[in-house]
């Protein structure tokens, strides 16, 4: 699944390698729609997904730990590591769909696809498969960023029927502190702490939320910042935090890689 990551034409290469019959759904026009084009192109009772900012580990193994066979319509996750901040859960990571399920979605503009379309739940995989290597320019290290640490802040990427626990506010806080010590981290935690503030603002409004869906809007948001340096406004964004009750540290290059190996190994 890519849009506009730099590097999706290098990954879809190298996934081709390990996956030869995988197909490719490039530059549809909204998120859910996009899944949906992907579900209609399937050939099987199910179908895996992959960001095209995304690649797969030397030892993945994309087996299904508790699948019920072919009326599983719950949508099963693998673990994918973070390259920027450390962090190691869904984000990024690859999916997999009951095809029809996919195919008869119809609410096209919801914030987050995964969630929206679980409607017969959730079932974690326990394999740690790919890693995101989403931190290739400003702009997709921005709206990463963004988009993410939004649907943290507002809630909306709890699980069906679930509330945010502790993991939602220790992966905000790693969105927002750590990072500066990879490419265009300071990208990352920038777009990150603007998502979050416009998650906490707006977490009661589903209109604004989906903006963060929308490629365009995301462009003119950008294009407000993309003549700045990121870390000059890391001050500001952090008071405006604070404003909601939410702290953030920043973390030189060093104290980056030193925290991220002590809390995540890496």
């Amino acid at each position: 699944m890519s849009y506009d990551e730099p590097e999706a034409d290098k990954n879809f290469d190298r996934l081709k390698k390990k996956i030869p019959h995988a197909k490719r759904v490039h530059g549809v026009e909204g998120i859910a729609r996009a899944w949906v084009t992907a579900a209609h192109r399937a050939e099987t009772s199910h179908f895996y997904t992959m960001d095209g900012d995304s690649q797969l580990l030397p030892d993945f193994d994309l087996n299904l730990v508790d699948f019920k066979g072919r009326d599983d319509k719950r949508v099963h996750v693998f673990r994918c590591k973070n390259r920027v901040n450390g962090l190691v859960y869904g984000y990024g990571s690859v999916h997999c769909f009951h095809t029809e399920h996919v195919r008869n979605f119809k609410n096209l503009d919801v914030v987050d696809f995964t969630l929206s379309v679980a409607t017969e739940g959730f079932c974690i995989q326990p394999a740690v498969v790919s890693q995101t290597c989403f931190n290739t320019s400003p702009y997709i290290s921005f709206k990463s960023g963004f988009r993410e640490a939004s649907k943290l802040a507002s809630a909306t990427n709890a699980y069906a029927g679930s509330k945010p626990d502790f993991r939602t506010h220790e992966r905000l806080k790693a969105w927002t502190s750590l990072g500066l010590d990879e490419s265009y981290g300071d990208w990352v935690i920038l777009g990150a702490r603007l998502g979050a503030i416009h998650g906490f603002k707006y977490k009661n409004d589903p209109d604004k939320l989906a903006l963060i869906s929308d490629h365009q809007w995301f462009r003119g948001l950008f294009n407000e910042y993309v003549d700045s340096n990121p870390r000059d406004l890391f001050q500001e964004t952090k008071d405006t935090l604070e404003k909601f009750d939410f702290y953030v540290e920043t973390f030189s290059e060093r104290q980056s890689r030193y925290v991220k190996g002590m809390l995540y190994s890496v």
